[in-house]
C-alpha cells in the first residue's frame, strides 16, 4: 500500500507528464500547421509566377465585346467566346485590339460594371462614373495631357488575418481564439482553424464576405 505522500507525488508526476505530453502535442500540431502555411505561401508565389508566364495578356469585356492586349501572344478570350456561343450567350465574335481602341470608340453605361481580366482568372470590375465634353475655356486641348488623373484612390483590400496571403471570404465575429472581435479569414484558414473534423470549435458567428474595394472606379 502506498502512503498518502507517495500517492500525491505519483499523482503529481502523472499529471505533469500528461500536461507535458499535451503541450508537446500542441507544439507539434502548431509546427505542422505553420509548415503547411509556408508550403501554401510558396505554392501561391509559384502560382503567381506561373500565371504571369502562362497568361501574360489581359482583356476588357465591355458591352458584349472583348478588347484584348494583342502585344502578347496569348488571347484567352477565345475560350470564353467558345463557351458563351455554345450556351447561346450573346457575345461579339469579333475581338478588338485594346491598343487600337479609344474611349470615344466605346458605348458605355455610367456606373455599370464591366470586366477587366488578367493572370488567367484574376477579375476586376471597372465602372465609368462620369463623362463630359471638352471645353477650351476649362480643359486642355493637348492630347499629351491625357489620360488625366482626376483623383488617386489609395485603397488597400483586406487580407486573411491568419495567412496574410489570400483575400478573405469569411467574416468571423466573437471568436475568442482570434485576436479581433471582427476577423476576416480566407476559406482555407477558416475551415482549418474554426473547424476540426467538420465540427465547430468554440463559439462565434461567421458570414460570407466580399471586399467591395475589389471594384475599381474609373472616370
Amino acid at each position: 500500500m502506498l502512503d498518502k505522500d507517495a500517492y500525491r507525488l505519483m499523482h503529481c508526476e502523472t499529471h505533469r507528464r500528461n500536461a507535458s505530453s499535451t503541450q508537446d502535442d500542441r507544439r507539434s500540431r502548431a509546427t505542422n500547421w505553420l509548415s503547411s502555411r509556408r508550403h501554401d505561401e510558396s505554392s501561391y508565389l509559384l502560382h503567381v509566377s506561373a500565371a504571369l508566364d502562362l497568361y501574360p495578356s489581359s482583356m476588357f469585356f465591355i458591352n458584349e465585346t472583348f478588347y484584348v492586349d494583342f502585344s502578347q501572344p496569348c488571347d484567352y478570350s477565345t475560350v470564353v467566346k467558345e463557351w458563351a456561343l455554345s450556351g447561346n450567350i450573346k457575345v461579339n465574335p469579333d475581338t478588338k485590339d485594346m491598343a487600337a481602341t479609344r474611349i470615344s470608340d466605346l458605348t458605355v453605361e455610367l456606373d455599370y460594371p464591366y470586366l477587366f481580366q488578367h493572370l488567367g482568372n484574376c477579375e476586376h470590375l471597372i465602372e465609368f462614373s462620369g463623362g463630359r465634353i471638352l471645353l477650351a475655356q476649362r480643359d486642355s486641348l493637348c492630347s499629351a495631357h491625357y489620360p488625366w488623373s482626376r483623383k488617386d484612390y489609395i485603397t488597400k483590400g483586406k487580407y486573411c488575418i491568419i495567412c496574410n496571403i489570400h483575400i478573405p471570404t469569411r467574416k468571423v465575429i466573437g471568436c475568442a481564439r482570434l485576436p479581433r472581435h471582427n476577423s476576416y479569414l480566407c476559406e482555407e484558414c477558416f475551415q482549418r482553424y474554426c473547424y476540426i473534423r467538420n465540427k465547430k470549435v468554440g463559439s462565434f458567428e461567421a458570414y460570407h464576405f466580399k471586399d467591395k474595394r475589389a471594384t475599381i472606379s474609373g472616370y
